[in-house]
């Protein structure tokens, strides 16, 4: 099921990537990019989706993509909220790494994560992501653990199109 959502939400972010204006002067000045060994990878796409909901938490899959000499590179990470007074939308926070989610202590993490490179997924096993905000604008900060034991950083920032 996770994986059809992922095809879905892929789809559907490059879809709207490709029909958006190439003029937004607004996000000349952030540094979107994903650095994994020598390599920047410059995010040109983004997504952010609330997913599904198990009991006491409230999920969303977050996405950023760029290329890299003619590969697609993206990442991919299902973000646990803790739902708070019935608030369930997307708020900051700093999400750790937990493969298990325990029910009897709410908590900010994620226990599905992946560095895409081509078509070869490289899951993460260990590292934060830090979720700050300021007005519409919300910025992803992390550094991340992979099985093969390379670390690899994400920044973004941007307004995301959420609510309150």
């Amino acid at each position: 099921m996770r994986k059809i959502i992922l095809l879905f939400f892929l789809t559907s972010i490059s879809i709207f990537t490709s029909c958006s204006s190439d003029d937004d002067d607004s996000m000349l000045d952030i540094k979107n990019e994903i650095v994994y060994e020598d390599s920047i990878i410059i995010v040109n796409q983004m997504g952010i989706e609330n997913i599904d909901s198990e009991p006491g938490y409230s999920n969303y899959f977050f996405y950023l993509g760029g290329m890299l000499d003619e590969e697609i590179i993206g990442f991919n990470i299902e973000l646990k909220l803790p739902i708070i007074d019935d608030n369930s939308n997307f708020r900051p926070g700093t999400f750790s790494y937990s493969p298990i989610t325990d029910l009897n202590s709410p908590s900010f993490h994620y226990n599905f994560a992946e560095l895409r490179i081509g078509n070869d997924p490289i899951r993460v096993n260990g590292g934060n992501i830090i979720v700050s905000k300021s007005g519409t604008i919300f910025t992803f900060n992390g550094t991340l653990t992979l099985e093969n034991g390379k670390d690899f950083t994400i920044n973004y920032s941007g307004d995301l199109g959420m609510t309150d």
